[in-house]
């Protein structure tokens, strides 16, 4: 891989949340491994690292646990120190590079990225419906609590969960994190302009898109 200038853009913001959400760097090689619901999501990172870092490696198909899983891995050894010049770091929670937090474009298509990787949006109540983002993460997404705050003017939480699931019959513990803020008036307009135009997940940008829809319509007083 030649020596590569990398710069900050929307497309970097994006590439870095999908990596620290849903990636993993081991040995100097990014890897993602996805079911197909995610595969539009895969698509376009891999776009994004063809055209950003140069590479030509493909999507493979691998088989584990009887499940189709898609798969996208490059050596990215040689761009670990410029990553690093622009604050990039590949580990959990996602923490946003410094430059996202001062330009709404970078911020919105970052975000974008953590949701495709480890969001979900879900419509909560049904006479009075409130749309919830949650993002969730196996420590604590402090950073990006703060940034949330600071970018979309709005109230966001951090609940721990502890908890026994059951998984194939099997007892299984789990620790986690989810940080959830709703859409509403005070970041409708950021949601908007700045995070859908970059989601890619189908189900997730639809959700999202049919409630914004449905809150421009309401009068005022109601939103």
């Amino acid at each position: 891989m030649k020596n590569i200038s990398l710069q900050p853009s929307e497309e970097l913001a994006y590439w870095i949340g999908v990596v620290q959400s849903d990636g993993c760097l081991s040995k100097n090689r990014i890897s993602i491994g996805i079911n197909n619901k995610s595969l539009s999501m895969l698509k376009k990172f891999a776009k994004i690292s063809y055209s950003i870092f140069k590479t030509t490696n493909k999507i493979t198909l691998r088989s584990r646990n009887e499940k189709n899983i898609r798969q996208f891995r490059f050596s990215i050894g040689k761009l670990l120190s410029s990553l690093k010049l622009l604050d990039v770091n590949f580990k959990d929670p996602p923490n946003p590079p410094f430059w996202c937090l001062h330009n709404y474009n970078f911020f919105g298509a970052y975000l974008a990225g953590v949701v495709d990787g480890d969001g979900n949006i879900r419509i909560k109540r049904k006479k009075y419906p409130q749309c919830a983002i949650r993002i969730i993460s196996g420590k604590k997404q402090t950073e990006l609590y703060y940034a949330i705050r600071k970018m979309l003017n709005c109230a966001v939480s951090i609940t721990l969960f502890d908890e026994d699931r059951m998984l194939k019959g099997k007892k299984i513990h789990g620790k986690w994190f989810e940080l959830e803020f709703l859409v509403s008036s005070k970041n409708l307009k950021f949601v908007k302009d700045f995070i859908l135009p970059h989601l890619t997940i189908e189900h997730k940008r639809n959700k999202l898109k049919t409630y914004i829809g449905f809150k421009s319509q309401l009068p005022h007083h109601f939103k």
